[in-house]
């Protein structure tokens, strides 16, 4: 790394109780090659394992690379948003990298690599790799193969679609995630396709067509699930924050809009069942049209069929025992 003044990379590293792991997310960050300077920044959220002193021995290590903060109480379960309130503020590169404590990056150019194509675009506001995923559980290594989009209409795609672009591979502008809009924690997902979602919409979307890390698959992990109600609960705080884009910012074709308010509708209307929140089912819309799986359109049908509200306290308790068994 070179050695000046002037951070163009921030690495955001938010870890909690991963002492198992974070030895190898940290030394593939402090690993990298660069013509530039950059910096890392951990946060370890009141980790009640070990993790806090290998991020300790890291910061030691390299002082003038590594900067942690310690937090005194877990503040994701308070509704903190780690990314957007705890490291961005820190941040002082004009671009941001993320490598949560439990993956970690394959290739010491990965950051040399994307500033140097973000560099040729000056409209460019994202840009991401491949990469394999790794099973904790079956210690193997597998290629991630998914749909590549680039350019300045990816954001219509990823709205409507399942998203592929991964925390461990991204480099965001800096400035745009800085102007993105501030949703409530207890009621939308803001990690990482909010951010997706938003600097996709306001920019060009670079790939580079390297692999440069790997995504760990862990029982416990935000986005994998082992309990049906976690996953409703999820999916719904996700369908809000797919709903909140395509109301405020629309990817511009009728179609797409249809679409990602009939899915994410559905969520919704899951969740509705699981919690009894007859007033949510009522004001959430699900259109027939456009049809989808045979599953979402049940939904949909279901859906219309509980306008009563004895008809919907039925289906509700139905629907809790099918989710508890």
């Amino acid at each position: 790394m070179k050695k000046n003044k002037d951070i163009l990379v921030s690495v955001l590293c938010p870890v909690y109780n991963q002492q198992d792991y974070v030895e190898q997310c940290l030394k593939s960050v402090v690993s990298q090659q660069t013509d530039f300077s950059y910096e890392v920044i951990v946060n370890d959220d009141h980790s009640t394992d070990h993790t806090a002193d290998v991020v300790r021995r890291y910061e030691i290590a390299y002082p003038s690379l590594v900067t942690a903060i310690y937090q005194a109480s877990n503040q994701f379960s308070q509704g903190v948003d780690i990314i957007r309130d705890v490291l961005l503020p820190r941040a002082r590169g004009k671009y941001i990298a993320i490598c949560e404590g439990d993956d970690w990056w394959t290739s010491p150019l990965k950051l040399q690599h994307q500033v140097q194509l973000m560099e040729q675009y000056p409209d460019a506001g994202l840009c991401y790799t491949y990469f394999d995923k790794y099973s904790q559980a079956r210690q193997e290594t597998f290629p991630f193969h998914f749909h590549e989009h680039e350019g300045l209409d990816v954001y219509p795609y990823i709205l409507a679609s399942k998203c592929t672009i991964w925390y461990v591979t991204v480099m965001m502008s800096a400035d745009l995630m800085r102007r993105a809009p501030r949703l409530d924690t207890r009621r939308y997902f803001t990690g990482d396709v909010f951010w997706y979602y938003w600097v996709t919409s306001r920019s060009r979307t670079l790939l580079l067509r390297e692999k440069t890390a790997v995504y760990r698959v862990l029982d416990t992990s935000v986005s994998h699930f082992t309990r049906k109600r976690r996953k409703i609960d999820f999916f719904f705080l996700s369908s809000n924050t797919r709903l909140y884009f395509a109301r405020h910012y629309p990817p511009g074709h009728p179609w797409l809009t249809a679409q990602v308010r009939k899915k994410s509708g559905v969520n919704v209307f899951k969740y509705a069942l699981l919690h009894r929140d007859y007033a949510l089912s009522r004001t959430t819309r699900i259109a027939l049209l456009p049809l989808m799986s045979p599953k979402k359109t049940g939904y949909c049908l279901l859906h219309f069929a509980c306008r009563s509200r004895c008809f919907f306290d039925r289906a509700s308790r139905w629907y809790q025992q099918h989710v508890g068994a």
